[in-house]
């Protein structure tokens, strides 16, 4: 290799401080206990039972799901289903047309969540959001009975990210512990991950549950995850090092014979210390967001500000 000298006269000197160690702990401030009160009373119910800085920290994460609901449909407009489709709304709604990506936004809302006080809050606002543009979204009253983004996920931060990287030296069972990290939903789902099923941007993880299980039917709406900012490009390696093995078409598993019976795959999991709640804790039940369901209402949507009014009162 030439002209090595004039390269690092460019870059200059080596920087007087590094750190080489793991980072920091994460933390995160806990939020209060949360009402389980509907998207309609939600924000009301929290003002008038938390305190200031309590409810301030809630109204945050309230705010963030309100904004980010407005801003995804600003950037996502659809328009009704036709007035004969068979799943029918209230009062004769008619079903949000785009249910993938619809799955794919609540997923981004919530994979980083700290906690499912955190999701609540922020689905709550998503809810709000919606609602402000005459369509109804519709989630399961108890996500805690449900595994999924924000619930059973651990968030992919630099400290987790590290761990995986250092702890795991198989690029395709870091990957798999991280999908478990990061959609929360089973090992049985996981499985049946394709090569083609994440995109070529590793930002999202599509899941055709219905077409391996059901051969010969229609496949339905995939089952979406959004991958986090700091496990791209884990997934992106898992990628390239399956694509280097003879196992390359698309249809392959990306996970295969990471999963199963052996106790290999517990055993790493055990060594990098890292809690799994889907694997602590299953869920028998579909993931929250699967189970959610959108309609358009038949109702001009209300002339209202951008942003959320000043409590207490009315729910926007």
């Amino acid at each position: 290799m030439r002209g090595t000298d004039a390269v690092l006269h460019a870059i200059g000197p080596a920087a007087l401080r590094r750190h080489y160690g793991p980072p920091p702990p994460d933390h995160t401030s806990p939020l209060p206990s949360l009402p389980r009160s509907g998207v309609a009373s939600f924000r009301a119910d929290c003002w008038r039972r938390q305190k200031t800085l309590d409810f301030t920290h809630t109204d945050g994460q309230y705010r963030a799901g309100y904004a980010a609901a407005r801003t995804w449909l600003a950037r996502h407009p659809t328009s009704p289903a036709p007035p004969d489709a068979q799943d029918t709304g209230p009062d004769g709604a008619t079903p949000w047309p785009d249910m993938e990506g619809l799955r794919l936004f609540l997923a981004r809302l919530t994979t980083l969540s700290p906690s499912a006080q955190h999701t609540l809050a922020r689905v709550r606002g998503a809810q709000a959001g919606f609602l402000s543009q005459a369509i109804l979204l519709d989630v399961p009253h108890d996500l805690a009975e449900h595994a999924g983004p924000g619930i059973t996920t651990v968030p992919i931060t630099p400290r987790v990210a590290h761990t995986l990287t250092t702890q795991l030296p198989n690029p395709l069972r870091a990957a798999a512990i991280a999908a478990l990290l990061f959609t929360g939903t089973a090992e049985s789902l996981l499985s049946m991950t394709q090569l083609s099923s994440v995109n070529a941007q590793t930002t999202y993880l599509a899941i055709d549950r219905d077409s391996r299980v059901n051969v010969g039917e229609p496949p339905g709406p995939r089952h979406m995850y959004a991958i986090p900012p700091r496990a791209r490009p884990i997934l992106a390696a898992a990628l390239e090092f399956r694509r280097r093995t003879p196992r390359t078409a698309d249809h392959f598993g990306l996970f295969a014979n990471c999963f199963g019976t052996s106790d290999r795959f517990d055993h790493l999991i055990r060594d990098t210390s890292l809690r799994i709640p889907a694997l602590l804790h299953p869920h028998p039940t579909r993931d929250w967001h699967t189970a959610a369901r959108c309609w358009h209402l038949n109702t001009p949507a209300p002339d209202l500000p951008p942003t959320l009014p000043s409590v207490p009162g009315a729910h926007p």
